[in-house]
């Protein structure tokens, strides 16, 4: 009860806050510069490590469901410039590695650790494999009143959830445009083309789903196919 109770509020330090979705949001950030060669050295960067375990035991193990533990280590560095003449930018790789080893038992082609997306990727043949994605990049324009993104990035809202609980965010490749003219109103119109699934290190459709070799599978058990 005090694990739950204490998740539900937002983590605050100097420089960062760290949100009951386990999204980072940075209070320190590059400002405004009036010289092009300060561009580089007043950009900041952050960084952040995290790890993820999970420990599953059955009342009756058998072939669809097996004891496992498993657990993985990762995190994110993050770089955002300064703006000049209103144009900024923001760049993050995430990353995750597997401990252990590969969750295959008695050689049977199956996935114990689906409930674990993005601990690492996962595959249908039992192996596990390191992500490594530039997950979040885009260009920004900012004026008093509007806030242009353009790029892959995180969609704090509750029409696209991103997924972040463990290791990797689910983001999109969008276009963004935040307005805040009226008092206390925040006006927000985007227009998204791809979206990276959290286990996933390429971007795809969002309505649907392309088989890659560099992302899971999807399949569960042996002989179930993905249509696109």
């Amino acid at each position: 009860l005090l694990l739950s109770a204490s998740s539900l509020g937002a983590v605050v330090t100097d420089s960062r806050v760290l949100k009951p979705n386990y999204i980072v949001e940075y209070t320190k950030t590059p400002g405004e510069i009036s010289e092009i060669s300060d561009f580089f050295s007043e950009s900041m960067v952050y960084g952040r490590l995290r790890s993820n375990s999970f420990w599953y035991e059955y009342d009756k193990n058998n072939a669809l469901f097996q004891d496992h533990f498993k657990s993985g280590i990762g995190g994110s560095v993050t770089i955002k410039t300064p703006f000049y003449g209103g144009f900024g930018a923001t760049a993050g790789f995430y990353g995750t590695l597997p401990l252990g080893d590969d969750n295959n038992y008695d050689n049977l082609p199956l996935n114990y650790t689906k409930t674990a997306k993005d601990l690492f990727r996962t595959r249908s043949d039992g192996t596990e494999a390191p992500i490594g994605v530039l997950a979040v990049g885009y260009i920004e324009y900012k004026t008093p009143t509007n806030d242009l993104t353009i790029g892959r990035q995180i969609f704090d809202n509750a029409l696209f959830f991103f997924f972040y609980g463990k290791m990797i965010p689910n983001t999109f490749e969008a276009a963004l445009l935040k307005n805040s003219y009226f008092d206390k109103t925040i006006l927000q119109l985007g227009y998204i083309t791809a979206q990276k699934l959290r286990d996933h290190m390429e971007f795809h459709s969002i309505i649907a789903y392309e088989r890659l070799e560099e992302n899971d599978d999807a399949s569960a058990h042996k002989g179930l196919s993905v249509e696109n």
